[in-house]
């Protein structure tokens, strides 16, 4: 049985029947939530595959990080302090404008109507449902990665 958010995340692994966890080695990944509980096991679980980890709490927050860190993927919640999580996607997408390689984005809410999800695609984003599965996003992040 898969792993829910919020249980020892030391323990994940795949059911039997399921492929293996992507491995995440040496992957930049900047998570943006307000939710010191999810950011800290959502950490936890990408670091336990091998990614590099950086948290923000807020927009204003996570441009600041990026400025130092230069992630390959974006981890935001979409109701984010300072700005909403649509908003520092397209910020960041502004600041990469001209660049050859853009940072992946993964979009997370607990607010799951068919209309976020289509706003949420456009902006170049993956929509994940929250609370996220730990091994759903490993995976997401696993295949966003793979096809770059």
């Amino acid at each position: 049985m898969r792993k829910a958010l919020g249980e020892d995340p030391s323990c994940l692994s795949s059911p039997p029947g399921e492929h293996p966890l992507a491995s995440l080695a040496d992957q930049h990944i900047l998570l943006v939530d307000d939710d010191d509980d999810i950011v800290n096991v959502l950490a936890e679980v990408l670091r336990g595959q091998g990614a590099i980890v950086e948290v923000a709490r807020s927009a204003r927050e996570a441009i600041e990080v990026l400025d130092q860190f230069p992630a390959d993927v974006i981890v935001s919640d979409l109701a984010i302090p300072d700005d909403d999580g649509y908003s520092l996607i397209q910020m960041i997408r502004v600041r990469e404008a001209g660049e050859r390689r853009l940072a992946h984005a993964i979009a997370l809410t607990a607010l799951v109507q068919p209309e976020r999800r289509e706003r949420t695609t456009p902006a170049g984003s993956i929509f994940l449902p929250k609370p996220v599965e730990p091994n759903d996003l490993v995976s997401a992040i696993g295949n966003l990665t793979a096809a770059a």
